[in-house]
């Protein structure tokens, strides 16, 4: 089933999943699939939902040989936005868009991201955070991806609190780490995919990975689509070796 043109064509409308992988794990929020078999250097990507509440898999969870029909705990992952200024106190998770603007601009706007990692083994070579963008940027911005030091909790963080009674010390994120730095223009089109690789941050096998996006100090914005979106969600990428005496066949 896992291999299938219904499961291949689901990852690739709603995950954009190129449909020549070979999947050969799926946990409740993440895929693994096959770069190189024979040199046994695989992907996985985690997203900020469970697939069984996305598209057809509603249906498909309902049928035991899918493997996710007893997986019905939910995940408080995913990406939100920040509003300075007037809007400090709301979240903006509902929002199927999420928009990072610089300093200067009138209202600076974060992005703040949770994601659990997958479980697994092998050799990880690199991770990255993944946006793509609903359309171009009103000019040149350089946005920064930061370690966030605090735990946020997506469904509450606000530009002052981290989640509800806890404030940043900073309102708008406190963050230590610079992972990477990514330009986008005004030439970009919508779909333009934007990687901040964030290896550096040293992230491993089932942990918690917690992100803010900054803009630079220009007047500029950009919009990105957000977890709530039909499709083009924000992912982290692992790249990995394959353990020997991994499971190739395992639905979790």
């Amino acid at each position: 089933m896992k291999n299938s043109k219904l499961v291949k064509w689901y990852f690739y409308k709603y995950y954009n999943l190129p449909k020549e992988f070979e999947i050969f794990k799926i946990t409740k929020n993440s895929v693994h699939y096959w770069i190189d078999k024979e040199k046994r250097q695989a992907e996985c990507r985690t997203y900020g939902n469970k697939f069984s509440d996305t598209g057809i898999l509603r249906w498909l969870k309902s049928l035991t040989y899918i493997g996710l029909a007893t997986d019905t705990a939910s995940i408080d992952n995913g990406t939100y936005m920040i509003i300075s200024g007037a809007n400090a106190n709301n979240n903006f998770s509902a929002n199927a868009e999420l928009d990072v603007y610089g300093t200067g601009a009138a209202t600076t706007r974060n992005g703040t991201s949770k994601f659990t990692l997958s479980s697994g083994s092998g050799t990880i070579t690199q991770i990255t955070l993944n946006l793509t963008e609903n359309g171009p940027a009103t000019g040149t911005m350089g946005i920064k991806c930061y370690l966030c030091t605090q735990s946020l909790v997506p469904a509450q963080v606000t530009w002052n609190v981290y989640s509800t009674g806890n404030s940043w010390t900073a309102p708008g994120g406190d963050v230590s780490t610079l992972a990477d730095t990514k330009n986008v223009t005004a030439s970009d089109v919508d779909g333009t995919l934007i990687t901040w690789d964030i290896t550096s941050l040293n992230y491993t096998w089932g942990n918690v990975a917690y992100l803010i996006l900054k803009g630079d100090t220009s007047t500029n914005g950009a919009a990105f689509y957000s977890t709530a979106a039909a499709s083009n969600k924000p992912y982290i990428k692992i790249t990995y070796t394959v353990a020997g005496n991994s499971n190739f066949f395992a639905f979790l």
